[in-house]
């Protein structure tokens, strides 16, 4: 379920929706939480940050703690 719901993120930010993005990454990270879904964390936080920069009202350091954490 994480991943799907980081797909459809995705398709919210690609049209112009980076508020329902956001959303559905919130989803995401709860879907994570509670089943352990690891390995679509790092992906999570890329997309996080992406779409914090494509929003009304980019904060790029906020982008970079995202990156940062994806990293690992």
């Amino acid at each position: 379920m994480p991943y799907f719901l980081g797909m459809l993120a995705q398709a919210y930010a690609s049209a112009g929706r980076t508020e329902e993005a956001l959303g559905a990454l919130a989803e995401s990270e709860a879907a994570l939480d509670e089943s352990g879904e690891a390995w679509w964390q790092a992906e999570l936080y890329r997309l996080k940050g992406e779409f914090i920069l494509r929003g009304p009202a980019p904060n790029e350091k906020q982008a970079e703690e995202f990156f940062r954490q994806g990293a690992g």
